[in-house]
């Protein structure tokens, strides 16, 4: 296995606080890995297993573990969200992207843009799975760099054909690989912060393919799955595990990534840094219902708009976030972490405010107040194939939005079928309560419902523009 020379990690570490400011941001994602499969947040889902990650679990011990997020139900979505602090209705991005159709705009204000433009001379570096489109020069390529990113290192397109040979793009060059992709995602991230000294700071967007599939074995120092075999059959008939393994050695490399960096407090969180842990929708419906305990094996994941296809790991740790190891259980969505990083980074006044309608709420308030009051009062997810004219479409995953509070939560599909469920009471979400609930459920379902519309109704070129005549 081939790694970075150990110059860089001793060059790394031995940069000190004092030459780390501004602050830096380290943002992992994981690939389907819905809040289900955490072992962090296994006490509230009380699963029957889940794959061991003692760094990804430090991270939310060590910092806030958020307990009521939302992503969307696919990736695209999700990441265009996170990159603009933009609903998938303003966006257009409604399903997974392919060449030239749900691409994300090339003039919408990113993450990346506007931390360069605050002049605080940050590395911006997007490392592992893109899939927000490659519309552009060079066949595409160099989407991810046109999009704001200094440095890109990872795969243009959804999913890999096999995690150990895969064709890896740095820059717009593409080149086939055989170092594992989670492991050269590692060295790739390491080698981009070394270099000039390591002396500015930095904003590194790590999203892993990993656990997406084809369900594989990694490397076995990676993990502690030994006993599979690894063949074609076992993984077809056996899938968890495999699962589970790559979630490990996802958190393998993780650790060390952190074990790497400067961390004079000794407290396996780098100096100056808030780390952010996340996964990118829910986890694939097979593993979920494998790892949920009876009743709750017909739960519905990834791809769906139900609690589980959008329910997500979301925690926060390092510099600035105070009484750690506590939970907020307000509701939230991915798209906050937009006006989070731009908070964090100083860059909130490059927003263009009066040319782009934002959704992003910012989470520093909790990570710097354990009183914090709730920041939104419920949750927005919606998922759709986009037309030429930009509406909404029906396709093989099905069109619509969701809206939730705590205990209810309100679905509307493309057909103007609607669904209303307690989740409190009813997990599952197998008793809609627009036909068998109280009139005080429905009471709640119909406040969600006029929510839901005015929002999605707010914005002229929004893809649900045929529910608002």
């Amino acid at each position: 296995m081939k790694h970075v020379a150990t110059g860089i990690f001793l060059l790394l570490g031995s940069l000190g606080k004092a030459e780390a400011s501004p602050p830096n941001v380290l943002l992992f994602i994981l690939d389907d890995y819905g809040a289900v499969s955490a072992e962090s947040y296994q006490d509230i889902f009380r699963t029957n297993r889940t794959a061991p990650t003692p760094h990804i679990t430090g991270i939310c011990q060590k910092g806030i573990r958020f307990t009521k997020v939302w992503s969307n139900p696919t990736c695209s979505p999700t990441r265009a969200n996170l990159l603009t602090g933009r609903y998938s209705f303003r966006t257009g991005v409604g399903r997974p992207c392919s060449l030239g159709q749900n691409e994300i705009g090339a003039d919408e204000p990113t993450l990346p843009r506007l931390i360069e433009k605050s002049g605080q001379s940050y590395k911006l570096a997007n490392v592992g799975k893109w899939h927000l489109g490659q519309s552009n020069d060079k066949g595409g390529r160099l989407a991810p760099n046109f999009m704001g990113w200094d440095y890109f290192s990872g795969v243009l397109s959804g999913g890999l054909p096999n995690y150990y040979s895969w064709p890896n793009t740095i820059n717009g060059e593409t080149v086939y690989t055989s170092t594992y992709a989670t492991t050269k995602n590692i060295d790739d991230v390491l080698g981009y912060l070394g270099k000039n000294g390591g002396n500015q700071p930095y904003f590194a967007w790590i999203a892993f393919n990993a656990p997406h599939t084809p369900l594989h074995l990694p490397p076995g120092n990676l993990h502690s799955y030994q006993l599979l075999s690894g063949t074609n059959r076992d993984i077809r008939n056996n899938p968890v595990p495999y699962y589970e393994s790559m979630v490990e050695a996802t958190d393998t490399e993780i650790g060390r990534l952190l074990d790497s960096l400067p961390d004079q407090n000794r407290d396996g969180l780098p100096d100056n840094t808030l780390v952010i842990v996340m996964g990118d929708n829910g986890t694939q419906n097979s593993a979920v219902r494998t790892l949920m305990p009876a009743p709750f094996e017909r739960a519905s994941g990834k791809g769906t708009l139900y609690e589980h296809g959008v329910r997500v790991p979301l925690c926060i740790a390092g510099d600035g976030v105070v009484s750690p190891g506590r939970d907020v259980e307000s509701p939230v969505n991915i798209t906050d972490l937009y006006q989070t990083i731009l908070e964090y980074t100083k860059s909130t006044s490059f927003r263009p405010d009066s040319e782009f309608a934002f959704d992003s709420v910012s989470l520093v308030p909790y990570l710097k107040n354990s009183e914090a009051k709730p920041q939104r009062p419920w949750v927005f997810t919606e998922q759709f194939n986009a037309d030429s004219n930009g509406s909404a479409s029906g396709g093989i995953l099905p069109s619509g939005a969701a809206i939730g509070d705590l205990q209810h939560r309100f679905i509307r599909y493309d057909d103007e079928r609607e669904e209303c469920f307690d989740i409190i009471v009813d997990p599952l979400e197998t008793s809609n309560l627009l036909n068998s609930g109280t009139h005080e459920a429905k009471l709640k379902c119909s406040k969600l419902r006029a929510t839901m519309l005015d929002l999605v109704c707010s914005d002229s070129k929004s893809a649900w523009s045929e529910w608002c005549e």
